[in-house]
This record gives structure tokens, sequence and C-alpha cells, in this order.
């Protein structure tokens, strides 16, 4: 990082040090916002486990078809109903490993 830093402030004189702090400051809000999602992914996860719903739902999954790419299409079209209502990033992170897990 301090090799790119240099780089743009001395080679390409793009960056400017007056800029350096709202770049900071852009870089510590997105890195927050994205620690936000995967704590409350990370919670969401584990109250639906203990209430076995990713269970169910890859049961459920399962009993549709036995053929890979169906579960795959089924798996999909259930992230896009499910990313209409939650960032797609921590759907993925709670809905889809135990599906996956089971189809290897």
């Amino acid at each position: 990082m301090v090799y790119t830093l240099l780089l743009t402030m001395v080679f390409y004189r793009t960056l400017k040090i007056k800029d350096l702090p709202s770049i900071l400051l852009q870089t510590v809000v997105m890195t927050g916002v994205i620690m936000f999602l995967l704590a409350t992914s990370s919670a969401m996860s584990f109250s639906m486990s203990i209430t076995n719903i990713p269970a169910a739902l890859s049961d459920m999954i399962l009993g549709i078809s036995a053929n890979k790419l169906v579960i795959l299409l089924v798996i999909t079209v259930f992230l896009l109903i499910i990313g209409a209502f939650m960032d797609i990033g921590p759907a993925i992170l709670i809905f889809t490993p135990d599906s996956a897990a089971d189809h290897g």
C-alpha cells in the first residue's frame, strides 16, 4: 500500500497530500459498512442455524430434484428473490452453504 501511495503521489502526480484525509475517511466508512453487513449476517446466520431454518430450506431444495443443475437453478432463483429484500452478499453467506455442502 505504501508503494502504491508513493507511486501515485510521486510518479503519476494524481494524488495530492491534501486529498489523503478524505480518501482515508471514505475508506474507513466503506470498511465499516462491510464489517456491519458481515456482523449482522453472522448474527442472523447464527439465529437461523439455532432454529434450523437453513437445514429445512436445504431439505426443501433437495426434495425438488436430484439433478445438480436443477438445484443450482433453484438456488439462483431463491437468491434472486431473497436479493429483493436484503443485500445479496449477506444472503449468500446465510443461505447458500448448507445447500451447497450437501451437493459437494
